[in-house]
């Protein structure tokens, strides 16, 4: 969010670049993110409706059905084979045995991560993997519609 006044652009990523930092993030075994940027990117849910998904809402249907926390209205939305495949294979990798938990689990496995850490660390893969300058960073994270 930008300050009052304070005059902001927006840039785009083309899709190789995407697929790229999906690929990066799942190679160096960063699954949480990887997994909460492409669901974000093929559902464009807000992020407080994403960190309540869970892998059973995935592997039960071909639709996803949220009741958006914001607006309280019921979207289903249905789910791109490539993004059902994705998620379940990082669900293997990442040696989830209950699909009732929640995808996004803190590393102490008893909430979801908190809204702000996911903020602070999503700037850091932008600019590591990215290598997008501080200030881009946010124009990219808000065009992500996370």
């Amino acid at each position: 969010m930008s300050l009052k006044s304070q005059k902001t652009t927006t840039i785009s990523i083309d899709w190789d670049v995407f697929k790229s930092l999906f690929s990066k993030l799942e190679r160096d075994g960063n699954y949480k993110y990887c997994l909460l940027i492409t669901i974000g990117v093929f559902t464009e849910l807000r992020i407080s409706d994403l960190l309540q998904l869970k892998y059973s809402q995935f592997e039960e249907t071909n639709y996803l059905t949220v009741v958006e926390q914001k607006t309280k209205k019921t979207r289903k939305i249905k789910i791109n084979p490539d993004l059902k495949t994705s998620v379940m294979r990082l669900k293997d990798l990442s040696g989830v045995t209950n699909s009732d938990w929640p995808i996004f689990m803190n590393r102490y496995g008893t909430k979801p991560i908190d809204k702000s850490w996911i903020n602070v660390n999503l700037k850091k893969i932008f600019k590591k993997y990215l290598g997008i300058r501080e200030r881009e960073v946010m124009s990219v994270y808000d065009s992500l519609s996370l």
